[in-house]
Order: C-alpha cells, then sequence, then structure tokens
C-alpha cells in the first residue's frame, strides 16, 4: 500500500495530468541567462552564484540574501523578481495550469523517501502533508479531530484538523508511530475513496 497519483488527485484536488516538470540540464551560459532575466541580477552576479556551485542551478542562501529583505515599497518589477526567485518555471505563468503539479509533488516525495533511508539522514523533506492526510484517510487510529465545517466538493485534505492545531496526541511522533504499527491488515481504510471516486 502506497501513496499513487490517485491519492494525490483526490486528497490535494491538484492535477496528476499535463506536461512534466522535469527540465533538461541547463548549459552554464543558459543558466546564466535564465537566472539575469529571471531574477533581475547582473551578470557577474549570475556568473559568480553558478560558478560558486558547480552547476546550473543556485543556492536557497543566495536567494534569500537576494530577497530575503524585501518589502511591500520596493518596485513591483523587483518584487516579480523575487516571486520568480523560488519558481522559475513560473516565468510564464499562464502556462502554469498546464502542468502536472501533483505528480511532480508525488515523485519527489518518493525521492526524498529514498534520500530519508541512507545512514545518517534524520529528516526527510516533500510535499509532507500530502502524507500526513494519506495516513489519515487511510489508517483510523491516527486520525486526528474533523473539520467539521468540510464540504464534500472540497478536496479530502481539508477533512481534518491539523495536528498541530488540534492539540491531538497524535501530534506526538512516537505516538503516531505506534498507532500506524498497531494497526490491523483489516483496519486500514479505502472505503472513503469509493463514494468520492463515484
Amino acid at each position: 500500500m502506497t501513496i499513487t497519483l490517485d491519492d494525490v488527485s483526490t486528497i490535494l484536488g491538484i492535477p496528476v495530468t499535463g506536461k512534466s516538470l522535469a527540465m533538461k540540464q541547463l548549459s552554464f551560459e543558459r543558466a546564466k541567462t535564465l537566472i539575469e532575466h529571471g531574477l533581475g541580477v547582473t551578470s557577474q552576479q549570475a556568473h559568480e552564484e553558478l560558478v560558486a556551485v558547480r552547476g546550473s542551478s543556485v543556492r536557497l542562501e543566495w536567494l534569500r540574501d537576494l530577497f530575503g529583505a524585501l518589502t511591500d515599497v520596493e518596485p513591483e518589477e523587483h518584487i516579480g523578481h523575487a516571486a520568480k526567485a523560488y519558481l522559475l518555471l513560473l516565468m510564464n505563468f499562464n502556462e502554469a495550469r498546464t502542468y502536472a503539479w501533483g505528480a511532480a509533488a508525488l515523485a519527489y516525495l518518493y525521492r526524498q523517501w529514498g534520500f530519508a533511508t541512507w545512514t545518517g539522514v534524520r529528516q526527510i523533506a516533500g510535499y509532507l502533508t500530502l502524507l500526513e492526510a494519506w495516513i489519515y484517510e487511510h489508517f483510523p487510529r491516527c486520525k486526528p479531530n474533523p473539520n467539521h465545517t468540510y464540504i464534500e466538493n472540497l478536496p479530502l485534505v481539508h477533512r481534518w484538523v491539523p495536528q498541530r492545531e488540534s492539540g491531538d496526541q497524535m501530534s506526538n511522533p512516537q505516538l503516531l508511530r505506534e498507532a500506524l504499527d498497531d494497526h490491523g491488515a483489516h483496519e486500514i481504510g479505502v472505503a472513503e475513496f469509493e463514494s468520492f471516486l463515484e
């Protein structure tokens, strides 16, 4: 049993079909041009950052240094560059809805699960809201308090009050692990999805 694209679609309500978010490796010059144009930095700034990372990407710290102190009084163009800094794929925002965001989120989560199994790794990255909501939907003992304002046509993730807001004992990671380990095969729920898919 694992998270599927169907789970992503029903739990999060984001598209799982469309254009792939995979990108070809950029050449140094193409990356430099993209960074200059997209982020509004000088050719020298882009060059120095690409040399520092030895590739065609930028460091999060570099982005924070450039845009971390941004205020509402900045010129609109600078604010636009800051927004693009974190989502270069959205430089053509009108095409954003044509991408398979759910498939990308799931693929990234799976990749991070692989990294999390490495010796010495103590953290995990990825869209953990998806993992958390999937657990709520399939493992009855782990469900937090229900959201009493949930409306049936919303994505299933809205059915639950997040653990950190509910004060539920399952917000303790050790208790959550024990509850997951204690589930029997007959307790794992799939029936909740049947009515949603009809």
